[in-house]
């Protein structure tokens, strides 16, 4: 996925080169997408693979954080908030195992 995203981004760079209005506000939008230039090499290292995969509704009992929550809302000054949910308890709600079986639904 990472070299697809790299080529991905080579490629917008390339396109958006003879125009460095654009290029300049490509680049900028990578940033806060967690995309960083300087780190392509190291993004090259990486290597994953997928384990397992579902397709899950989201409903009331899907574990989330939302505006209001806390009740207060989100703090004046609180830009980013990065979490991540553990899925395991709540096979219910899971609909597909694989791609091909989303398209049934």
């Amino acid at each position: 996925m990472r070299r697809i995203a790299e080529r991905l981004e080579a490629e917008c760079c390339m396109q958006l080169a003879s125009d460095a209005e654009l290029l300049d506000r490509f680049e900028g939008a990578l940033g806060p997408a967690g995309y960083s230039l300087a780190h392509a090499d190291e993004y090259a290292k990486l290597r994953l693979r997928v384990v397992d995969e579902g397709l899950f509704q989201v409903r009331d009992d899907f574990p989330r954080l939302t505006v209001t929550q806390p009740p207060a809302g989100i703090p004046s000054g609180v830009e980013r908030v990065e979490y991540e949910i553990n899925l395991s308890g709540f096979s219910h709600l899971c609909t597909a195992r694989r791609p091909a079986d989303a398209s049934n639904l």
